[in-house]
Order: C-alpha cells, then structure tokens, then sequence
C-alpha cells in the first residue's frame, strides 16, 4: 500500500520507518485499511527480524511472539540510550492486536 498522506506520502509501506508505522498503527482508528497494511507490514518486519537473529523457524506461537516483543522491548524502550517512546507505543499496540 501506498501512503497517500502524511510525512511520508507515496510512500509504500514497507520503506517507511518502524517508529512511523508504529505511530500510524496507534493512531489510525477510523482507516481500517491502512491500520491493516501496517499491521501486514508490522508483522513481516517480525518475521525479518526474527530471519535476522535466527530466532526458530517453528510456527508463530504466543511463547515465539512473546520473545520477539521482549527483544524488540529491550531495544527500543525509551528508557534505553537510543530507545524511541513512539516505536515502543507501536511494539506494545501491535503485541496487543496479536494478543487477541
């Protein structure tokens, strides 16, 4: 998907920045399409990443989505040098939607 508004208009989302996505995904209550390109593209982001630091390869599960969330957690929790409050409001929105 295309952005079609925004800082990062026309842009796909897939270029866009996880601390945006995140942000978008937070903030997108009433454009269910986008909210759902974000999520899609919050999700192989996970996958990617987990690719990255050869997490497992086994299914997703709770245990798999809980590991990943804490590794992500420790990296961009503001409390953190370089941590980023808007990528962890996104980490701990997109934890919830896949919680559900």
């Amino acid at each position: 998907m295309i952005l079609n508004f925004g800082k990062y208009r026309g842009w796909h989302v897939s270029e866009v920045p996880l601390a945006y996505l995140a942000w978008l995904f937070e903030s997108l209550n009433g454009r269910p399409d986008v909210r759902e390109a974000v999520l899609l593209e919050l999700r192989r982001r996970v996958s990617a990443y987990e690719a990255v630091y050869e997490l497992d390869t086994k299914p997703l599960s709770m245990e798999r989505v809980k590991r990943v969330y804490r590794t992500l957690a420790m990296e961009f929790h503001p409390d953190r040098n370089g941590g980023n409050g808007e990528a962890m409001k996104g980490i701990n929105a997109f934890y919830e939607a896949i919680r559900q």
